[in-house]
């Protein structure tokens, strides 16, 4: 697909009987296999809900899917400087019980679970970001009460570093991808591990 869109607007807001729209350009190109990129007039984003891992194993690794885009966007456009470079994940994590041992019994949570009980809370969420070596590192907690009742915590890890020589550009998500992944480990517990190397569907 390819749009004009004004600064906020979305793809939704794409109307063919639309002539005037504003000065913000899209190109977005997907894969069957459910990842894709999206290029704007100042913004490059590859997203994925197909990969698993980024660099592990022999087979589908996101860091190709990168190195494949990037390198294609460099030899068209020359950019020389990257504003930004930011890697994050997005996962919904398993809560078996709503309350706060089973949460304690699965995360090493950030929550203030000494003074709040989520058995209790319709909400709760937790952000922080700080500084690690020449990276900045965001990360989020959300309690999500799920649509069928159920409950999981939504674990958010975004680290992103900035003004980068577009040459660098994979050393820097390899760098961003170990300081996301030493966390990960730290944030979740055995159970999370056991539920992980479950068959899809079980």
């Amino acid at each position: 697909m390819i749009a004009d869109l004004p600064p906020g607007a979305t793809l939704d807001d794409v109307s063919a009987n639309k002539e005037d729209v504003g000065t913000q350009k899209i190109w977005q190109f997907r894969s069957p296999k459910n990842y894709a990129f999206d290029v704007q007039t100042n913004r490059l984003a590859i997203t994925s809900e197909y990969h698993k891992t980024y660099n592990l194993g022999q087979g589908d690794r996101f860091r190709e899917v990168i190195q494949y885009v990037m390198d294609a966007f460099l030899s068209v456009t020359g950019v020389p400087i990257l504003t930004r470079i930011g890697l994050r994940y997005l996962d919904e994590c398993p809560l078996p019980a709503k309350d706060n041992v089973s949460l304690s019994n699965y995360y090493d949570t950030s929550f203030p679970l000494s003074r709040f009980s989520i058995a209790d809370a319709t909400e709760m969420r937790f952000q922080t970001v700080v500084k690690t070596q020449d990276a900045f590192f965001r990360y989020a907690e959300t309690l999500l009460n799920m649509a069928d009742g159920s409950n999981k915590l939504l674990l958010d890890f975004d680290g992103f570093r900035e003004k980068i020589s577009a040459r660098d550009y994979l050393a820097v998500t390899d760098q961003l991808h170990n300081i996301i992944s030493d966390e990960f480990e730290k944030t979740i517990k055995q159970p999370v591990y056991d539920f992980m190397r479950k068959p899809r569907g079980a």
